[in-house]
């Protein structure tokens, strides 16, 4: 797979079938070689599940997209940048639940049926607007993800599933009403990395290989989630349960306890709300 810097277009990217991923154990050495960004590591993990040319024609797409949106957005004011990209993104990815299909963690799914879920919806925004050079980040709250921007020295929070937009405190006490819930959950409420925003799909694509019944390649795909997002409670969780499928009692009962500990935060905050 050849990367180009993250500043070009996409559609400039080519794809070879030459050094890509053919197995977890590949993806892994592949995303933890730290020369590439969430685009190459979706296009990477897709790879996995893809047909020849689908990853590429999804580049296109991505590329397209990109150009579309900047051409419309040279001389506007930034908060109108923002709408013409959620209006854009839209009209490119028509919102469908991920639970009519669990393949709406793939890259090359995701643009070709226009079927996503919060995350992979987020990741295209982000992916967009990175390379528009404007500011986003994408958030992991509980059981859910959302992206934010910032507009005139203002945070605001968006739902890609939804179009919805709120300014960040006001999202923030929708979901706890207490700033001090917040910190007791140090995985949630902050900007994922590349490698954390891999590791949350890397947690979708355990969920789709189980669902298929492959539990070794899933249990490989959670050990690997696990470790680029160590704070990461589904991931622990999906690998206690996977461990437990193979009987490696010391590895489940170790993962029953990581994950307790990373989600207890979150259970307590939400009973204290009650």
């Amino acid at each position: 797979m050849c990367i180009r810097d993250r500043n070009e277009y996409p559609s400039n990217i080519r794809i070879t079938e030459i050094n890509t991923p053919r197995t977890i154990i590949e993806l892994g050495k592949f995303v933890r070689s730290g020369h590439h960004d969430i685009l190459a590591q979706w296009a990477a993990m897709s790879l996995l599940e893809a047909k020849p040319g689908q990853i590429h024609d999804a580049y296109v797409q991505i590329g397209k997209l990109t150009q579309d949106v900047q051409s419309h957005t040279i001389t506007v004011k930034p908060y109108k940048r923002y709408r013409i990209l959620r209006d854009m993104v839209e009209k490119a990815i028509q919102y469908c639940s991920s639970t009519k299909n669990d393949r709406t963690c793939l890259l090359h799914h995701v643009l070709n049926t226009g079927m996503g879920n919060c995350l992979s919806l987020c990741i295209v925004y982000a992916i967009v607007s990175r390379k528009l050079s404007m500011d986003s980040n994408v958030i992991l709250s509980p059981n859910h993800t959302f992206i934010t921007f910032h507009i005139n020295n203002r945070e605001y929070a968006c739902e890609p599933t939804t179009g919805s937009i709120l300014p960040m405190s006001l999202k923030m006490r929708t979901i706890y009403p207490s700033d001090t819930d917040t910190q007791k959950c140090p995985s949630f409420f902050r900007p994922l990395t590349d490698l954390e925003l891999f590791s949350v799909l890397l947690t979708k694509y355990t969920a789709f290989l189980v669902n298929r019944k492959r539990l070794r390649q899933a249990y490989q795909a959670a050990k690997l989630a696990v470790d680029i997002f160590p704070t990461n409670p589904d991931a622990h969780f999906n690998l206690a349960v996977l461990a437990a499928a193979f009987d490696y009692q010391n590895v489940t009962a170790k993962e029953i306890i990581k994950t307790a500990k990373l989600h207890l935060p979150s259970i307590t905050a939400s009973l204290t709300r009650r």
